[in-house]
Order: C-alpha cells, then structure tokens, then sequence
C-alpha cells in the first residue's frame, strides 16, 4: 500500500505532534536458542514491531537507526549481530498501529543455554521531517532452549 509524504497530510506546524505521539512496542519478547552447525548456540527473536501513531507513514522514508542488545544476569550485554524488519506493513494500518515484522539473532559462542529471563533493549530512531523521535523498549526476554543438551 502505498501512502502520501506525511508532507502532504500533515501541516508542517503539526509535525512535531506526531512524534510526541510515537510510541514503540514488540509484540513478543521471546528469544529463542538454537544449535547452529559449529555448535554454538544463536538466539533468533521474531515479533512484530508496532509504532503507535496518530499517522501513517512510511518506516523506510523515517527510520534512521535501530539497534538492540540482549542482557542475561550476570553478564554484559550481547549486541543485536543481525536486525531485519519488513518495510511494508503486515497488518493494514488501523489509524493507531503501524505493524512490521521484525527479527533479531545473536551469535553467542556459547555450546549450551539454561532457560532463564533476560533483560531485552531496543532504540529505534525515526526523524520526521526535522522531528527526531527516539523510541526506546526495554523489557523482560525468556531466553529459551530449542534443542536437546
């Protein structure tokens, strides 16, 4: 679906607006580990990132950065290796959400994985015309095993 510069639905005046009513979400907050074939255990998370906005508008055309990192107790955080998310929307647009898929992996040298909670952060940046908009989602991961030790 293709949808007008937010330009030309929106009065510049008004821009600033929108990204005072951005808010960022994930649909799910689970990682999942596998065994990859060295033996080391890769962490795959896959939800939907939703955008909250009174808008629609392009993730392509706005998005400036996105990065996030997983934290297990006791250790440091594991940067995000991989982030893919779906430029077109994958549930129509609904006045309030915008819904694109996303996936994130992280490749840990690890041989084996303990089920446990983590901590799980993502900063998206978006920049609508001069309007910068940093949405920041930090929550609790269940770390889980997907195959047998």
């Amino acid at each position: 679906m293709h949808r007008k510069p937010l330009e030309d639905v929106v009065h510049p005046s008004m821009q600033g607006a929108i990204t005072r009513n951005l808010r960022v979400a994930l649909s799910n907050y689970e990682f999942r580990g596998y065994l990859n074939g060295r033996g080391t255990v890769v962490l795959h998370h896959r939800s939907l990132l939703l955008i909250s906005s009174n808008s629609g508008f392009s993730l392509e055309g706005y998005l400036r950065d996105i990065f996030g990192s997983l934290t297990l107790p006791g250790e440091g955080p594991l940067a995000f290796d991989e982030l893919d998310y779906s430029i077109d929307l994958v549930m129509p647009y609904d006045g309030c959400v915008l819904g694109h898929r996303f996936h994130a992996v992280i490749h840990t040298g690890w041989r084996t994985i303990e089920p446990r909670i983590a901590r799980m952060r993502l900063q998206v940046d978006l920049n609508i015309h001069g309007a910068p908009f940093r949405g920041v989602v930090e929550h609790s991961a269940p770390v889980l095993r997907r195959f047998r030790p």
